[in-house]
């Protein structure tokens, strides 16, 4: 059952990415592909676990863009812990990356 929406889901977004891509090319437009297929796999991992659409891809939500936005840079910043010695003194602080995290999670909320 949990395949079957998962594979559901990764259909949809894909005919969604196409969609955007095509729409793209046949306009001559530049597109980043990079941010389309984090968008892509963000809205699929939301319809999957939370059962929400973000609807980032086609634009048509600013909001939903600069969650995607910032929830990748959010976790960029938690990945770079593992080699930032001093993340528990930034954090305790407020500055450096721990202060640009913790204002993308007051943006996330």
């Amino acid at each position: 059952m949990l395949r079957d929406f998962s594979t559901s889901a990764f259909k949809t977004n894909s005919v969604k990415l196409a969609r955007v891509v095509s729409e793209a090319a046949i306009s001559n437009q530049v597109v980043d592909l990079k941010a389309m297929f984090m968008k892509s796999t963000l809205e699929t991992v939301f319809k999957i676990i939370l059962g929400v659409e973000l609807d980032s891809m086609c634009g048509s939500d600013e909001e939903a863009t600069r969650f995607s936005d910032v929830f990748d840079e959010a976790s960029a910043i938690t990945l770079f812990r593992y080699v930032d010695t001093f993340w528990k003194i930034k954090k305790f602080l407020n500055i450096g990356s721990e202060a640009v995290l913790r204002k993308n999670i007051k943006t996330g909320r």
